[in-house]
Parts: structure tokens; C-alpha cells; sequence
């Protein structure tokens, strides 16, 4: 729902990696033999300068596919293809029936209704592939949205997740250790609502 599958993705008529795609034509598997880059005006593409221009790492070409650029003697690119399909790929979307569900709510840690965002409750969103639900989101006022963002920022750079203890709580974590183990279920931010009951015998 929220994942953009590359086979999906179709590049603008006449663009730059649709010249490109139609003339290297990658076969099922998304795999092509290299272009070179003196064959480029041949098809429409411009040479590169400084960088790779349209066959840059996070451009459009590189959405749909893995590119393989070979370089020759002096550091500059000399050919470009594709070596499979790049990586499935979280698309920033959230289904309008996400918004249906949670509309009415507030905001799970202050209890406000204003300047609400739909958060991910996962914060590493990035890795995992499964199809969103209403259940995986909840809504977080931008505040606390920012504040949960810059935690699970440093819990991808140091795979320590938050300590909850640092909010007044008598546990750091619900469920699990404080190292990241490929969850991020019993952190404080992954689900506010749920840490509390867990924590205060809730229900």
C-alpha cells in the first residue's frame, strides 16, 4: 500500500532514463548489458560532467533500478546498466483510509488535536516490507513527532533504543532489551499508549 515496488515505477516519454531504459532493455530480471558513454548521443542522452547527471544513486533510474557504473582510468564513468531491480522501497504515502481511521483521535502522548501528523510507529520503517494497516500508525502531534524522530535517529546510529526511564518510567523498555534486536515493539516511542499500560498494569 505504501511500498513502491520498482517494477511498478514507468520513467516520463522521452526522458532520460526512459531513453535510456528503452535502449539498454533490461530483461525480466531487471539486468542489462553496459552503455557506453560514447554511445550516449547516439540515443538522446547527454554526456556526464562532474557526477552522473540522470544516472545519479538517488534519481529516478535509480528508483527502478541497481545501476552498475564501470569507470575507466582517470576516475570517469564509462558505461552504465543495470544489475537487477533496486530495492523495494518505502514511498512516504500513507493510504487515505489510514487518515479515515485515525481522524478523530489525538495526539497519543499530549492529547491535542492540533498540528497532527500520521506517524509510523515503526521507526525503521525503511526496512521492513509488509502491507501497511491502520494499526501501524498513530497520531502524533509534530512536536512529539519531531522528538520521536531525532530518538530513533540515534537508535539507528547506535542500535540502543530509548530509555524510557529518562520520562520518569520505572522500565526503559516494555518488552525486549535496549539493544535493537529487529523490533521496535516495547520501545516508548514505537506505541506510547501500549508502554503505559504495560508498565502501569493498564488495560
Amino acid at each position: 500500500m505504501a511500498h513502491k515496488n520498482p517494477k511498478a515505477i514507468t520513467f516520463k516519454t522521452g526522458s532520460h532514463a526512459d531513453r535510456f531504459e528503452k535502449t539498454v532493455q533490461p530483461d525480466k530480471h531487471g539486468h542489462s548489458d553496459p552503455l557506453n558513454v560514447s554511445e550516449f548521443h547516439l540515443h538522446g542522452l547527454p554526456s556526464f560532467g562532474n557526477g552522473s547527471a540522470w544516472a545519479r544513486d538517488d534519481g529516478s533510474l535509480a528508483k527502478k533500478y541497481k545501476l552498475v557504473k564501470r569507470k575507466g582510468p582517470q576516475g570517469s564513468i564509462i558505461s552504465v546498466a543495470t544489475a537487477g531491480w533496486a530495492e523495494l522501497s518505502f514511498d512516504g504515502t500513507i493510504a487515505p483510509e489510514v487518515y479515515d481511521y485515525h481522524k478523530n483521535k489525538l495526539c497519543v502522548v499530549l492529547a491535542i488535536s492540533s498540528n497532527l501528523e500520521m506517524d509510523h510507529k515503526d521507526g525503521r520503517k525503511h526496512n521492513f516490507k509488509p502491507v501497511e494497516t491502520c494499526d501501524e500508525f498513530q497520531p502524533l502531534s509534530k512536536a512529539v513527532n519531531d522528538a520521536k524522530r531525532t530518538h530513533c535517529n540515534r537508535c539507528k546510529s547506535t542500535n540502543i533504543r530509548f530509555d524510557a526511564t529518562q520520562l520518569g518510567f520505572h522500565v526503559p523498555v516494555s518488552k525486549g532489551s535496549t539493544d535493537y534486536r529487529g523490533t521496535c515493539v516495547g520501545c516508548y516511542w514505537h506505541d506510547p499508549l501500549d508502554f503505559v499500560n504495560c508498565t502501569t498494569g493498564g488495560t
